[in-house]
């Protein structure tokens, strides 16, 4: 069954990549997404967050001078609205954040 409705979703992201010194590194990025679906009666919106912080360190002397291990901290947040287009006062956007941290080894 055609309807003959478009729905439409928009986005705009941005990346950073940045090594701060010679082991020290830092990746983050941001992400806003907004849609709008007609046909299920609803607005959709996102934004994203997440950064990353690694610390390389050095296990043995490597013939190619690398480090082998690796030490880094993450952090996500996400932040998501549905909003139905007859308002409800009972939805409210949802929020999470998440922190992780490990660590990985180069063994050759």
């Amino acid at each position: 069954f055609e309807t003959g409705v478009q729905a439409r979703t928009s986005r705009v992201g941005t990346l950073w990549q940045s090594q701060l010194t010679r082991t020290l590194g830092f990746t983050g990025n941001v992400s806003h997404m907004w849609g709008f679906d007609p046909f299920a009666q609803r607005r959709t919106r996102n934004l994203e967050l997440q950064g990353e912080l690694s610390q390389g360190f050095t296990l043995y002397r490597a013939a190619d001078g690398g480090t082998q291990g690796r030490i880094w901290l993450r952090y996500a947040r996400t932040r998501a609205v549905f909003r139905p287009l007859v308002p409800d006062p009972t939805l409210v956007p949802q929020l999470m954040w998440t922190i992780n941290a490990g660590t990985s080894f180069r063994f050759f």
